[in-house]
């Protein structure tokens, strides 16, 4: 595992505990948390206690790097469950939105903490009275996309068969169907169990006429669903260049991130979809050097996570002339030209070179 894999199995698993902060409503987060398992907690403290592990993870790596015990030393031996227990007295009377606010800060930090420590700080092992026998990476991966999936169902939201109707519907392109359960007052905004409306339902069918219908009918175009993708950020994914311009009309947010912190642009590059990486820059305000939360532009990508073969060099080609930056590196400090040259990609590495 390097660096970039950890980071990325860190932001993949925790998509769903970002988006329950952002899309539940502060009522739905303090009521208390679905089945039996944590009886008596609410969807707001199961955040505050992911928030607590991610804070963790960001000082038992400070404490490594500076060789300092994260923890203040007390005469009463740590105890998980006490632990745990201290931590849902200590923020059950917060507002829901402070506590929402805490957990994405404690998990930026985390990510941050990650992204700045070296490879070998994360995975060799190392001796520590609080930390024993094993690595960073250990405790992260314990504390995080380890964690994280215990407590996803706990925040899940549900939604009624009624509310359904229109997503079979919209990922199908059953353009009939839809119109007539618009006009029979299917809720164009409803969430499935996913989060997706039936707007994401269409753009995920690659479904341009009904996803056209639907922005007519008023869906919100840049709905996040329980990935934190948008449709916007879908389309681009999947390479759907008709879908990506239709959506950009419609006043599609090309800034928005998905959860690795990447525009539409940089899974466009990597994919190799060429026709949608051109619609992105010629008619969208994306930026070209966006850097996710791996270190990555788009050209970065389109470098190290591609085969260097014809469709990748006319992209190369595309992101320069539209103003990329050959000279952004990756978190080790890697150009893409060092990387084109390591693996093997003349022609590409020969764009880069003359840029």
């Amino acid at each position: 595992m390097t660096k970039e894999d950890l980071l990325a199995e860190i932001l993949d698993i925790h998509a769903p505990i970002a988006a329950a902060g952002l899309l539940l409503p502060p009522a739905v987060l303090s009521e208390p948390v679905p089945g039996a398992d944590m009886a008596g907690w609410t969807r707001k403290d199961i955040l505050a206690h992911v928030a607590w592990w991610n804070e963790r993870s960001t000082r038992m790596i400070a404490g490594v790097r500076a060789d300092v015990d994260p923890f203040p030393p007390t005469d009463t031996e740590w105890d998980l469950d006490t632990q745990n227990a201290d931590t849902l007295a200590a923020h059950r009377a917060r507002p829901a939105a402070d506590v929402v606010a805490w957990e994405s800060a404690a998990f930026a930090a985390l990510v941050a903490a990650v992204a700045g420590a070296s490879a070998d700080e994360l995975f060799t092992p190392v001796y520590r009275a609080w930390l024993v026998d094993g690595s960073l990476a250990d405790v992260v991966s314990e504390d995080s996309y380890n964690h994280y999936p215990e407590h996803v169902p706990h925040l899940a939201w549900t939604a009624s068969e009624a509310d359904l109707r229109l997503h079979a519907p919209s990922a199908a392109g059953d353009l009939d169907a839809v119109r007539a359960l618009l006009a029979a007052g299917a809720g164009v905004g409803n969430r499935d169990a996913a989060g997706q409306t039936p707007l994401m339902a269409a753009v995920r069918g690659g479904q341009v006429a009904v996803a056209q219908l639907l922005l007519d009918s008023g869906a919100e175009v840049d709905a996040r669903d329980g990935r934190l993708d948008t449709p916007f950020l879908a389309a681009g994914r999947a390479g759907n260049a008709p879908l990506v311009a239709l959506l950009a009309v419609a006043g599609a947010d090309p800034a928005l991130t998905n959860r690795y912190g990447g525009t539409a642009l940089i899974p466009a590059c990597e994919r190799g979809h060429l026709d949608a990486v051109r619609v992105l820059l010629a008619q969208t305000a994306v930026d070209v050097n966006h850097v996710n939360l791996l270190g990555w532009t788009g050209l970065m990508e389109a470098v190290i996570l591609a085969d260097g073969g014809p469709v990748q060099q006319e992209i190369v080609r595309l992101l320069l002339a539209h103003g990329a930056e050959a000279d952004i590196t990756d978190l080790d400090g890697v150009t893409p030209l060092q990387h084109a040259r390591r693996l093997g990609y003349a022609v590409i590495a020969e764009a880069l070179a003359g840029r």
